[in-house]
């Protein structure tokens, strides 16, 4: 199953990403965005719509020593960016109840600044938007 749909101004679509480790988010036609479909576990769909800009990227760590070596995915972050305001929504990979604050399918929304929206940093890949008229 993909991980995403989007919907272009001109009413054609992407479907994007086979697997959390091949999002092909760069991939993506340079058309204006209208919509973002996230597919969530358990059939949910989380949709941005009426951004300007919209980003999606994956936070992973990288275990170099120890039993559990290799790359860890911890969240997946699906933005959009409106008014030099960045709506973001994390949605949590890992993280056991009674052990950490998040737990595996915990979805997180949070507004930040434009340029401190990860972590205090900016974010690059932004793919352009389309406010759709009222």
């Amino acid at each position: 199953m993909p991980l995403y749909k989007i919907i272009f101004e001109d009413s054609s679509t992407y479907i994007g990403g086979d697997s959390l480790y091949n999002l092909k988010w760069s991939d993506i036609p340079d058309k204006e965005i209208l919509r973002l479909e996230f597919f969530m576990d358990k059939g949910s769909v989380l949709v941005l719509q009426d951004f300007e800009s919209y980003n999606l990227f994956i936070e992973a760590t990288l275990n170099i020593i120890g039993k559990e070596r290799g790359q860890k995915l911890e969240n997946i972050y699906i933005m959009g960016l409106r008014d030099d305001i960045v709506t973001s929504y994390r949605l949590s990979l890992i993280g056991e109840r009674g052990q950490t604050k998040y737990i595996q399918g915990d979805v997180t929304r949070r507004d930040y600044p434009l340029g401190e929206e990860f972590r205090g940093r900016k974010t690059t890949c932004w793919k352009k938007g389309k406010k759709e008229v009222k």
